[in-house]
């Protein structure tokens, strides 16, 4: 299966904003992820697909979105869990939970993430786990559609539990419940090409950072779509240190993950 980098260019202007008013074009460069911008153009952005696998073809009155403009997904096929080769036995409550999650978040487009202890068990052991769910939320989006997640989750059967932050400061967080199951949601940015994401210890507000070059899709177990960090393995190793693939007896979540360096001792609020 081939390769191919699309990278998306707009005429360059004096307004910064990217609207339906922009000249977009589509260029092709195989297999050249450093792509530089063409003579009087500016990159918008980039993104890999297989050969045999559908692209958008934007023109000048498309409606541009995160949705459009953040499409930095590589096609699954690309993407090998080993563990998930021979998955172990899935907790099934949980799992249905999760795909409840997922179908929420895709619904509305989300920028989601499957992210912490959630993704260190997806690529560690091809489950569920058996403790919280957690994803990761881009907080601009959030902001932006906090009614229209909040309508989707309470439909899907969820219930909000508990909120720490605001939702117009830098890691606002959300938890939520459904047949006893807990989802943490992490507000969290784009800084370079690191995702920060806030911690809420006893009240104050960590940031806690890993390294990202992109998202990308895998299909667990042939049943659902899942939106994960891309290089995963580098993301875990930011997170739960270079021994992640050995389980902890006793996890602290409120210790470790400072000791391993994801998050710093610097609190912002």
């Amino acid at each position: 299966m081939g390769l191919s980098v699309y990278v998306l260019y707009r005429d360059k202007a004096v307004d910064t904003n990217l609207d339906s008013n922009d000249t977009i074009t589509e260029h092709v460069i195989s297999n050249d992820i450093n792509a530089k911008p063409m003579v009087g153009t500016e990159i918008v952005t980039k993104y890999v697909v297989s050969n045999d696998t559908p692209v958008k073809h934007l023109v000048k009155n498309d409606s541009l979105s995160e949705n459009v403009v953040g499409n930095d997904i590589l096609a699954s096929d690309n993407i090998v869990i080993k563990s998930c080769a021979y998955p172990e036995e899935q907790d099934q409550k949980r799992w249905s939970v999760l795909k409840s999650v997922i179908s929420s978040f895709s619904s509305l487009s989300a920028p989601y993430l499957l992210s912490d202890g959630s993704l260190l068990h997806l690529y560690r052991n091809c489950s569920v786990g058996l403790s919280d769910l957690d994803f990761s939320l881009d907080q601009a989006w959030w902001e932006d559609n906090k009614e229209e997640l909040k309508e989707e989750l309470s439909i899907a059967g969820f219930k909000l539990t508990a909120v720490f932050g605001n939702m117009n400061m830098f890691g606002y967080e959300e938890s939520w419940q459904k047949n006893g199951v807990k989802v943490d949601i992490f507000g969290s940015n784009m800084e370079g090409n690191s995702r920060v994401t806030g911690f809420w210890v006893q009240g104050k507000n960590y940031p806690c950072t890993m390294p990202m070059e992109r998202t990308v899709m895998y299909q667990w177990r042939g049943e659902v779509e899942v939106r994960i960090p891309f290089p995963v393995e580098d993301a875990l190793i930011a997170m739960y240190g270079r021994n992640y693939p050995h389980p902890v007896g006793q996890w602290q979540w409120d210790i470790y993950p400072f000791l391993t360096g994801y998050c710093s001792y610097q609190y912002i609020a």
